[in-house]
């Protein structure tokens, strides 16, 4: 199994016998992990730390690498109920816009990757977001970090945690490292996340000038969780777009869909354990 994504790539390469396909193997990965990424696996949940509504407030901020919401939940004394979906045109059409009417929220939508919140809610009322997580960009790093090292712009490194940054204003290292990302918060709003991959884009500073930017990873779910799946897809796409091996194509074909259901039997399995709920 490939724990990283060079490792990925040498492998594809490897069975395909080929050294000349690299671009192509790098699109097809990044298109089977966009294929597969909506799909509720137990990898790709996350889940918000609960947060308190304001009086009145409808709409409130979600991490930018919030894919696809699957739940939300709030609370009536020791009760904890779930929220039904609903489009934002239909909560257009029943909300009347009042600022004194509140109650306990009912029903929710997603806009402009905010949680709507119908009626608008009392003051303090937990709600928890569960959803789908995008996973950051998979990525072989250039240089590695070296203390008191001049690094210019565009050079990316791995930072502790297996992120790759991205030099974005060139300088000189400092003599430790810094502090990396690990968790994301939305910006501009009360909501803490928790178990979520930092947003791309975070800028760290080292030493007096040099700024780092999170771009990507050397690894994450897709190279370690699904790697095999993540595999075969390619394959199938490459056998059959760039070596015309219509067999090899065909196999790859045969056996995505076995691994896909393999991974939503393990699913099963773990919700009659009682772990989690079934993704099929």
């Amino acid at each position: 199994m490939a724990n990283d994504y060079a490792t990925l790539q040498s492998r594809i390469a490897a069975e395909l016998r080929r050294s000349d396909l690299t671009s192509q193997i790098v699109s097809e990965i990044a298109s089977a992990i966009e294929y597969y990424q909506y799909e509720e696996f137990p990898w790709t949940e996350a889940s918000m730390v609960p947060f308190n509504t304001i009086q009145g407030q409808r709409y409130y901020a979600l991490p930018a690498n919030f894919l696809r919401v699957t739940d939300v939940l709030s609370q009536i004394g020791n009760y904890t109920y779930y929220l039904q979906p609903e489009t934002e045109q239909y909560l257009d059409r029943i909300d009347w816009g009042n600022t004194f009417w509140t109650s306990y929220p009912l029903l929710f939508s997603i806009w402009t990757n905010q949680i709507r919140l119908f009626p608008p809610p009392q003051a303090n009322l937990p709600v928890q977001v569960k959803g789908i997580i995008q996973q950051l960009t998979l990525m072989v790093p250039t240089k590695t970090w070296g203390a008191t090292t001049a690094y210019l712009l565009g050079d990316t490194i791995p930072d502790i945690y297996g992120n790759v940054q991205q030099c974005t204003t060139a300088g000189t290292s400092g003599s430790t490292q810094p502090v990396w990302p690990t968790v994301a918060f939305p910006t501009g709003s009360t909501i803490a996340s928790a178990m979520i991959p930092p947003v791309a884009g975070t800028v760290t500073a080292d030493g007096s000038t040099l700024r780092w930017t999170l771009v990507g990873t050397t690894s994450n779910v897709w190279t370690t969780q699904a790697e095999e799946l993540i595999r075969t897809r390619a394959l199938k796409n490459l056998y059959g777009r760039y070596t015309r091996n219509a067999a090899m194509a065909q196999e790859m074909a045969a056996i995505e869909p076995v691994l896909l259901s393999n991974m939503q039997y393990k699913n099963a399995q773990r919700t009659a354990l009682g772990r989690v709920r079934a993704h099929l």
